[in-house]
């Protein structure tokens, strides 16, 4: 009994800590098929710049590498969620989970970069998908 009491505050504890899901629906990403390298150029909310690629067709993984640029410092990304469907090519979404400031929170104005790192293993003719997800910091 008491174990299972320990398991349930911890999941409690994490979801309280990572935020939870608010404001908008997922923010849809604009991917631009690039000319030279093999992917995609990626724009989004929040300043979000970046590229998806592949440095070789042979290669067994695709490289989302970019960062955003918040208005103030209260902002923080969290770790990407990946969902593969395991279809023909691949139909691949990728979620980018920005924690927001905290309501009550003072935060400094000044515009903040924070990296996004990803990398996601599907075939060449994978399809892609990328939004940003807002979730909620607790209150203060």
């Amino acid at each position: 009994m008491l174990a299972r009491s320990a398991v349930v505050v911890a999941v409690l504890a994490a979801v309280v800590l990572s935020g939870c899901p608010c404001g908008n629906p997922d923010l849809p990403v604009t991917l631009i098929p690039l000319s030279g390298p093999f992917g995609y150029a990626v724009r989004g909310p929040y300043g979000l710049e970046g590229h998806l690629t592949k440095e070789n067709l042979t290669d067994a993984e695709w490289r989302l590498r970019g960062s955003f640029q918040f208005p103030n410092s209260g902002y923080a990304v969290l770790g990407p969620e990946v969902l593969v469907m395991e279809s023909y090519p691949e139909q691949v979404l990728i979620r980018l989970r920005v924690l927001l400031p905290a309501p009550g929170t003072i935060t400094l104005p000044v515009i903040t970069e924070r990296p996004v790192a990803v990398d996601v293993a599907a075939s060449n003719e994978a399809v892609f998908t990328v939004v940003v997800q807002e979730r909620c910091a607790p209150a203060l």
